[in-house]
């Protein structure tokens, strides 16, 4: 039936309720297309579609459900396997207390840091390295069963703080109390002697840094002081006022040099030119001293790096930096010797030690630098006095010279001696140059030098206190103590078990249903009479029960269990019919088209079902099965199709032949006949449209089935020659989008849809007690025959 609250419009764009249907049926004779309620229409899915989902495939759900649900639960059971916790804690002082004396190194910290530092050193692969290399570990079956321990350890290793104090809480689950029990104490033993332990030793070390440090400042101090004692010594007094009377003498000598380096270059000029006949005997001189230079530079070379290599090998930074190496190296070795190359930190020191050696490069290269600038201004003081030597004794070479060479004139020594007098004038010269210059300076020089003097001494007695509070604070306890190891494990708790289980248990039992859900809320089901006239704008002209085939034919078996389906189909196909009766009369409509989207949606039933009650109801009906590709009107009304349309078409048969007349009613039919035939063909001909122009006059309405619509084209030819169109549909089987589709294409061959039935849709007609009635008046006429018969035999 129509819903009340159901809307048309006419073509020419008006609106008329369900009241004024009839009106304008009986009226303009404007035809009627069906709209959607007023309002917005109903979203594509919906908690009422869900619901649908779930009606219809909860049944198939339940069972996979209870399967998933049973397995997944024994599964998690199973798998998940009770475990035993132990715990041990360890106390971290916050405050860093000194035992008198407050050292650098015990600078106040953050402690929430300290406390995340020492978490994370906890699971350092050098702490679970060294428990590793307890014996005892790899006989615990946890261990045992892993491929990589270490990072097993650091995965399963819990260190929290409880309510965020002092207290480390270091945890671990194993499969039995006693694994749990040995593995956490052996890591909180490991962390107290590679971590806690390791604490004292970097005290130790920094003493040593300090110590090195005050000698290195010590030495310094006292260069210094040497520097300055001979800078005193070589001025003659470290007095200011004294220097400047030492200035003013200096300037009066420098005077005095100059006036006798005037003379002496004088009287060299005059032996100039007796020069010439010793050229050969000072060149033969000059190559002798140069062979003499060459060896001396190359020992100086020599010499050079020689004291290079030294410097850099007494050089703190580089000691330090070989040290470690040499550390690194015995630490591989051991390792390489014990485990072997595959342990897992192997990879790690060798890492290590490669950054070592590097780190060492670098330190021999910028003691290297720093050597070569002091071995340069050791050569150049070298050379100077050298040049003094050279100087004091370049004139007893020249007289031994002379002594060997008597023959050589006279005149050759004189010049030598008077060049030798004039490069010690010069020397000296310039040297009085410099000393005066040097004692306008000194007193700036002297008093720079004794504040240095007094800054190091100063560091170098703050050096010195450290040293001492440090050797004093070496006894001092350390902020981290062992409070309790772990002696007993905890029970696992089943609960947790349970739930989990439990939890799986009901995903597997719910994952099925919403899979399914799922999957049939993609294909869009027809849920029923609603969502066909709100989703579609198609109203709905009644709805057929889902009744057992038995009951379908014309001649149903007289089974009393039959009777209430029968009688609620009977119902609704004379609902159905009076509403075609209905639209005949308003529109003088006769014939009409029964098709569906795509097979098996029940067309063929409907049409049987729809021409019987029309006939039923006194109108002389024809029937015409113009499904020629799968006919199954023959079937249903169980009569012959050896003579039918395909027949009457092809010529071979009249139409009296071809029609088929239903005994005791006023049913018509037209089978599709043996014969084959092509339905666009036909209408192209126009066969189709002189056949049904004939039966109009004989006939007072005229039911044709035709093929679905989308798997094939007959349909479409068929339409323009009928005068409306029913759709059917199969609740909880039909799709909605191919329904649309259908629709759409009707549409645009302007067919006239009158509507939709729904097969197996909600029941309509008489009421609940109405139907008991006439279910017991059946009984009863049926046991009546039965009586009637058994008296008779």
């Amino acid at each position: 039936m129509i819903s009340d609250n159901t809307e048309y419009v006419h073509s020419d764009g008006s609106l008329v309720s369900n009241d004024e249907f009839s009106r304008s049926r009986l009226g303009s004779g404007l035809p009627v297309v069906p709209t959607s309620p007023v309002g917005e229409a109903p979203p594509s899915i919906g908690p009422k579609s869900i619901l649908h989902a779930v009606r219809r495939r909860w049944k198939l759900a339940l069972p996979i459900g209870l399967v998933c649900s049973g397995v997944l639960a024994t599964a998690a059971w199973v798998l998940l396997v009770p475990k035993y916790t132990a715990v041990a804690y360890l106390r971290l002082d916050a405050e860093n207390r000194p035992l008198i004396f407050n050292t650098a190194d015990q600078a106040r910290s953050d402690f929430k840091i300290y406390k995340n530092t020492h978490a994370q050193l906890m699971k350092t692969p050098f702490v679970l390295n060294a428990a590793l290399r307890d014996s005892a570990m790899q006989g615990y079956p946890d261990i045992a069963a892993e491929s990589d321990p270490l990072t097993y350890l650091q995965k399963e290793v819990k260190v929290t703080y409880p309510n965020d104090g002092e207290l480390m809480e270091v945890s671990f689950s194993a499969s039995d109390a006693t694994s749990a029990i040995g593995i956490v104490n052996a890591i909180v033993t490991a962390f107290m002697d590679e971590v806690v332990e390791n604490e004292k030793g970097i005290r130790i070390e920094r003493l040593k840094n300090l110590r090195l440090v005050y000698t290195k400042a010590e030495e310094n101090v006292r260069a210094k002081q040497e520097t300055l004692k001979n800078l005193a010594q070589l001025l003659g007094t470290g007095n200011s006022d004294s220097l400047t009377v030492a200035e003013k003498s200096a300037l009066q000598q420098f005077g005095q040099m100059q006036e006798n380096l005037s003379e002496v270059q004088f009287k060299l000029m005059q032996a100039e030119g007796n020069l010439e006949s010793a050229k050969q005997i000072a060149t033969l001189f000059e190559e002798a001293q140069a062979k003499q230079t060459d060896a001396q530079v190359e020992q100086a070379e020599a010499e050079r790096e020689s004291a290079i290599a030294a410097m850099i090998d007494r050089d703190r930074d580089v000691i330090v930096a070989r040290n470690d190496v040499e550390n690194t190296q015995g630490r591989l070795l051991v390792m390489s010797q014990t485990y072997g190359s595959g342990y897992p930190s192997f990879k790690v020191v060798e890492k290590e030690l490669a950054y070592k050696q590097e780190l060492l490069a670098k330190r021999r290269e910028g003691a290297r630098e720093a050597a070569i600038e002091a071995v340069k201004q050791e050569q150049e003081a070298e050379r100077k006095q050298m040049a003094l030597r050279q100087s004091e004794f370049s004139g007893r070479d020249s007289q031994a010279m002379t002594s060997r060479n008597l023959d050589i004139v006279t005149l050759d020594t004189q010049v030598q001696i008077l060049k030798k007098q004039e490069e010690l004038l010069i020397a000296k010269v310039q040297e009085l140059s410099k000393e005066t210059r040097k004692l306008g300076e000194s007193s700036f020089d002297i008093e720079l030098m004794r504040s240095e003097i007094e800054r190091l001494d100063e560091i170098l007695q703050r050096v010195g206190s450290e040293i001492e509070r440090t050797t004093i604070e070496m006894d001092t306890a350390s902020r981290i103590t062992l409070s309790n190891k772990a002696t007993t494990a905890t029970v696992p708790d089943i609960s947790k078990r349970l739930t989990r289980s439990a939890a799986l248990g009901m995903f597997g039992l719910f994952a099925p249903l919403m899979m399914l859900v799922g999957w049939d809320l993609s294909h869009r089901r027809v849920d029923g009479a609603d969502s066909v006239s709100n989703i579609l704008s198609v109203p709905t002209l009644g709805t057929l029960p889902m009744v057992s085939p038995k009951i379908l034919f014309r001649d149903p078996p007289d089974n009393h269990r039959l009777a209430p389906s029968r009688i609620q189909l009977v119902e609704a196909i004379d609902s159905l019919c009076s509403l075609v009766q209905f639209l005949a009369q308003t529109d003088a409509s006769k014939v009409f088209l029964v098709t569906s989207a795509i097979p098996s949606e029940g067309k063929s039933t409907v049409s049987c079902q729809l021409a019987d009650g029309l006939a039923r109801a006194g109108n002389r009906v024809l029937l015409i099965d113009f499904d020629l590709r799968r006919p199954t009107v023959h079937q249903y009304l169980k009569l012959s199709n050896t003579v039918g349309a395909s027949e009457l078409f092809d010529g071979s048969v009249s139409m009296d032949e071809a029609f088929q007349t239903i005994p005791g009613s006023g049913l018509v039919v037209l089978t599709a006949g043996s014969g084959t035939q092509n339905m666009q063909s036909l209408c192209n001909s126009g066969a189709i449209e002189e056949l049904l122009g004939k039966c109009r006059d004989d006939f007072d309405l005229i039911i044709v089935d035709s093929c679905p619509i989308l798997p094939v084209a007959d349909t479409r030819s068929l339409v323009k020659y009928c005068d409306g169109v029913i759709l059917t549909l199969i609740r909880d089987f039909s799709r909605m989008p191919l329904v649309a589709q259908a629709c759409e294409i009707l549409k645009s061959y302007r067919a006239q849809i009158v509507g939709g039935v729904i097969i197996g849709g909600g029941r309509i007609g008489y009421a609940k007690q109405y139907y008991q009635k006439k279910i017991r008046s059946a009984e009863s006429e049926s046991e009546s025959k039965t009586a009637a018969i058994a008296k008779l035999n």
